[in-house]
């Protein structure tokens, strides 16, 4: 008889040992966690839902009373107003000191600078003050000085009403709102030799020779003067940018031209002449190489004046070289009148030159109405003595002068000539 095989156990009853395993495991586990979990939440869910939630959803706090405006506590009030009140007697005093102090210190320093104006000028007068000159440069020194104390006077002192004329300079002095006129003389015959009554040639009708000096850096304004309908004497510094070929610019335009050689002036080292200048301390065989070394940097010039030179112009020694050299090359000399104790005019003379001297600077004081004033003091001069010399400068307000006054000295009976035609013999 056929035996039948039993099969073999399946899973079934792992499974079913798996199941009652994991039921009692995760009976057992689950609840442990699950109690664990829920007993820890609930109290920190109960906690905060009580300390925080609870409180702030089921009740609302008290407000806090408010502040009127303005309204301030207590005693912070109070101390306030009570410190207030006793700086306010102290702040008051503060400020009448600081009032008292700076009226004294303007006061202080009106008189310091009243002081520094009349070491310029002397004792300041209501009724005005006059003052004798030497030269017309001196009295434009004077005027620079005053304006140099005015620029650091904080408005204290105003120098006003600047105006020139015949041999003479006025402009008043305002100081701490007091108004006094100062008048400023100078005579127009400095360097004039003795015994020569008239200090210029004279032919029957009035003569001006425009010299303007300082030239050799701006070639285009060297052309502007010489471009004028009538004569401009170019005076032309050596040993500049463009010294040589303003030369030959009036060379070629038939024009006469001085070299314009640099001398010690009184001021030295503070204002420098310049290059190759004649100092008081040469010897004579520096004098002939400045000299030397000048011309062939301004090439064929007919003529000499002096740059600056207001200590070198008064050395005896020292002008007889030099107008002993100008006379071997058959040079004249134009005195510039930097100084009224110049002797230059005289040694020109006792060497046989032919020479001249300035009369009057036109341009010292750069505004159109002082040069115009100093341009009609050259005409005067000329129709009262036969002939004078002006002395400018490169600028563009000379230019500007110059250019008003072109038909003017035509009409007030006056030529303009060059410098050659005014020169001792």
């Amino acid at each position: 008889m056929a035996t039948t095989k039993k099969p073999k156990p399946t899973a079934k009853p792992a499974a079913k040992s798996g199941t009652k395993s994991g039921t009692k495991a995760g009976t057992k586990s689950g609840t442990k966690v699950a109690a664990k979990t829920s007993t820890k939440a609930a109290a920190k869910f109960g906690t905060r839902a009580g300390t925080k939630s609870g409180t702030k959803i089921g009740s609302k706090p008290k407000p806090r009373p408010r502040k009127k405006a303005g309204q301030k506590t207590g005693k912070k009030a109070g101390k306030s107003g009570k410190g207030l009140g006793l700086w306010l007697p102290v702040l008051a005093v503060g400020a009448l000191v600081v009032l008292i102090g700076g009226y004294l210190a303007s006061e202080f320093y009106l008189k310091v600078v009243t002081d520094r104006v009349e070491a310029v000028v002397g004792e300041l007068d209501a009724r005005g003050v006059k003052l004798q000159m030497g030269t017309e440069g001196a009295a434009v020194d004077l005027l620079d000085q005053l304006r140099s104390v005015e620029r650091s006077s904080f408005g204290d002192l105003e120098i006003a009403a600047v105006r020139g004329g015949y041999s003479k300079l006025s402009l008043d002095i305002i100081l701490g709102g007091d108004r006094f006129p100062l008048e400023l003389r100078w005579s127009n015959d400095a360097g004039a030799p003795p015994g020569d009554p008239n200090p210029l040639l004279m032919d029957g009708h009035p003569r001006l020779a425009l010299v303007i000096d300082d030239l050799g850096v701006d070639y285009e304004i060297a052309q502007k003067f010489l471009d004028q309908p009538f004569p401009v004497t170019l005076a032309i510094l050596p040993h500049l940018r463009h010294s040589t070929r303003i030369a030959r610019l009036a060379i070629s335009k038939g024009a006469p031209h001085l070299l314009h050689m640099p001398m010690e002036p009184k001021s030295y080292p503070t204002n420098d002449p310049g290059e190759g200048a004649i100092m008081a301390s040469d010897t004579q065989d520096e004098v002939v190489e400045d000299l030397a070394r000048a011309l062939i940097s301004v090439p064929r010039a007919s003529g000499v004046n002096n740059h600056m030179g207001s200590c070198a112009t008064e050395e005896e020694e020292l002008m007889g070289w030099v107008m002993a050299e100008l006379s071997r090359r058959d040079i004249f000399f134009l005195d510039s009148l930097t100084s009224p104790k110049s002797v230059a005019g005289r040694k020109a003379r006792e060497a046989g030159l032919r020479w001249a001297t300035r009369q009057v600077f036109i341009d010292n004081v750069l505004e159109a109405e002082m040069i115009d004033a100093q341009l009609q003091s050259a005409v005067e001069i000329a129709l009262k003595s036969g002939a004078a010399i002006a002395i400018g400068h490169p600028h563009a307000e000379t230019i500007e002068a110059i250019e008003r006054w072109r038909d003017q000295f035509a009409q007030r009976g006056v030529e303009v000539v060059w410098l050659t035609e005014l020169l001792h013999k």
